[in-house]
């Protein structure tokens, strides 16, 4: 009970630790984008992404004084071990993630599910690619290395894992609408409560409880998969090259392309996380990632 009161504890002081982070940073890119002709972009950036941005800062700074109160000492009581291979296991997983969902997206641009909208831009590329290496690290450490790692403690492996499966599931729906004007209207200028005043709009998407359910069953089936490639595997790297390939390829298919017709469920929502072939395209993916990476025994 107190690992679980830790943990609730630890998810409010994020919402509360991020939205007094969300107008600094806001703040902060702005001025940023007034010394710098470099990063003039980060003024257009809405106060949503900055929002999120910050909930990402929060995680991460509260993530060690958890560990401290739960009393962890190492990654081994984790369940995790060094590993000598992690380049080529991070690689190995982001080839494999990324190739087989462009090979879903090549399927629906040939059955005319899906159209070209756009080439690739170096901005997309960057974008794309940023969010590949930096997301990975930060979410599977958070979910894979020390949530995981908690809950196993004082629960059954599966139990834990599909604790932790869906608890990732649910904090991927918590965020604003990106091109909301509404929203936008209703903030009012950003000041130091902005964060608070835009925190009830993280859950809109739940008024869509269709979509919702369909997003949540792909990213159930994610958060599975990653955590049982690291109670395996004994490591974090396999689980952050599968996310990582899966977050590029999202990216860069949302980016290139649009959908061409709505009605498409249950096979297809409005993305690649909504629909019985993204699930479908999920479990291939750990079907293969049992046979590319072994398990790993106690040292």
């Amino acid at each position: 009970m107190r690992d679980v009161l830790a943990i609730a504890a630890y998810f409010a002081g994020v919402l509360c630790l991020g939205a007094l982070l969300a107008p600094a940073l806001w703040h902060g890119g702005h001025w940023l984008a007034d010394q710098f002709v470099t990063v003039q972009g980060l003024r257009a950036v809405t106060f949503q992404r900055y929002f999120n941005r910050a909930m990402l800062v929060a995680a991460v700074a509260l993530l060690w004084p958890l560990v401290k109160v739960l009393r962890a000492r190492g990654w081994r009581d984790f369940g995790l071990m060094p590993n000598r291979h992690w380049v080529r296991d991070w690689v190995t997983g982001t080839i494999l993630a990324a190739g087989l969902l462009a090979a879903l997206g090549a399927g629906l641009l040939a059955a005319g599910w899906h159209e070209w909208s756009a080439r690739l831009t170096g901005k997309a590329l960057r974008d794309a690619l940023g969010a590949a290496l930096v997301v990975p690290l930060l979410e599977e450490a958070l979910f894979r290395g020390a949530l995981l790692g908690l809950a196993r403690r004082t629960a059954g492996t599966w139990t834990a894992q599909l604790f932790v499966a869906g608890l990732f599931s649910i904090v991927h729906f918590l965020k604003p609408p990106e091109n909301a004007a509404g929203v936008a209207a209703a903030l009012g200028p950003i000041d130091v409560t902005a964060g608070f005043r835009l925190l009830p709009h993280v859950f809109w998407q739940f008024r869509e409880p269709g979509l919702v359910l369909g997003g949540f069953l792909t990213l159930l089936a994610v958060g599975l998969a990653l955590g049982w490639l690291t109670v395996r595997t004994r490591s974090l790297w396999p689980a952050i090259g599968l996310h990582a390939g899966w977050v590029l390829g999202l990216k860069l298919f949302s980016a290139l392309t649009l959908p061409t017709a709505a009605g498409r469920l249950p096979w297809l929502g409005p993305n690649l996380l909504v629909g019985l072939l993204p699930l479908g395209m999920v479990l291939v993916t750990w079907a293969m990632a049992a046979r590319l990476f072994p398990p790993r025994p106690v040292e």
